[in-house]
């Protein structure tokens, strides 16, 4: 869906990567991914490493991330910074 949407094509490379390695790093169909929309969570317990697997600096990663969640692809929980909710497009039909 995403990529069929054109959205893809609008990210930035720093987006693309990071975007790839939240999705990686979190939990599919998580007990606590009660949403019927909410595809995978996850969380950022170290942000060094997300830093290093995406190629992207620390700078970037709060840009890129905060630019994530601004762009509807990924949810933050405010209880808890970097638990995050990736969501997946629902059927039109």
């Amino acid at each position: 869906g995403m990529i069929m949407n054109c959205a893809w094509a609008k990210f930035t490379p720093s987006e693309k990567t990071l975007y790839i390695v939240l999705g990686l790093k979190a939990k599919i169909n998580s007990a606590r991914a009660i949403d019927e929309d909410c595809f995978a969570i996850g969380e950022v317990s170290d942000i060094k490493k997300y830093c290093k697997w995406a190629g992207i600096s620390r700078k970037s990663f709060y840009r890129v991330y905060a630019g994530l969640i601004k762009k509807l692809f990924i949810d933050e929980d405010f209880d808890r910074k970097y638990i995050y909710e990736i969501f997946i497009e629902k059927d039109p039909f």
